[in-house]
């Protein structure tokens, strides 16, 4: 009598919705709590089969894990939609535990479930800012990987028309090639500054993409 009336202390004091089930599913047991989250009556639930409530997309997980847990009684917390008195649906998460006779056989199951709705829909927004910041990425990545390589070709052109420039230049008297020389010099410093510069452009570009990948699948990039 002692233990019941502190379980009902607990089931009439949590936010959490507790209640106990036959192997069937159906409601044995129901705390006050289900009304402020789900709408229903206690009494218009018990009795009734939780399983007729969970969402068509989600019904066959439920039952699969509960046949499963029947079976081997190891714990898994569900995630599932469950469908409200106004027929929208909410998002639970799921515990249970078996219930067993004096001979140690199952004889029903009792679960407590939380709304996780908020959870859910923050987690579902930040999955679609990823996607969206992961394209992003990809498209400033090609754009940069573009533009370098449209940046060698004129860089190309031109160290090559400096070492043509040079070779014309070769059979013109000393004093010539004494003022082209250093300025074809400055052309070929400055042209292999640019190629450097694209190439780290296009190193950066890449680690940022991987690095931002690894931030969508929940791994960090090293």
């Amino acid at each position: 009598k002692l233990s019941e009336e502190k379980f009902r202390f607990i089931t009439e004091n949590t936010s959490d919705i507790i209640c106990q089930h036959d192997l069937e599913g159906r409601y044995t047991f129901i705390s006050r709590s289900l009304k402020s989250s789900l709408g229903y009556e206690i009494d218009e639930m018990m009795g009734k089969v939780a399983f007729d409530f969970i969402h068509p997309e989600d019904y066959q997980y439920v039952i699969n894990a509960h046949e499963e847990f029947i079976k081997k009684g190891e714990n898994e917390m569900l995630t599932y939609r469950f469908k409200k008195k106004d027929n929208s649906y909410l998002w639970f998460e799921t515990s249970s535990t078996n219930i067993i006779d004096n001979e140690n056989v199952v004889i029903g199951l009792q679960t407590c479930s939380r709304d996780v709705s908020e959870h859910i829909a923050t987690a579902k927004k930040m999955e679609i800012a990823l996607a969206k910041e992961k394209e992003f990425s990809k498209m400033k990545s090609d754009f940069v990987s573009m533009a370098s390589h449209q940046f060698r070709t004129p860089l190309t052109v031109i160290y090559s028309n400096t070492e043509l420039l040079e070779l014309k230049a070769s059979s013109l008297e000393q004093k010539t090639l004494d003022v082209i020389a250093p300025i074809s010099n400055r052309i070929r410093i400055e042209v292999d500054r640019m190629t450097e510069l694209m190439n780290n452009i296009l190193v950066f570009a890449k680690y940022e993409t991987e690095y931002e990948f690894d931030l969508n699948t929940g791994k960090y990039w090293v």
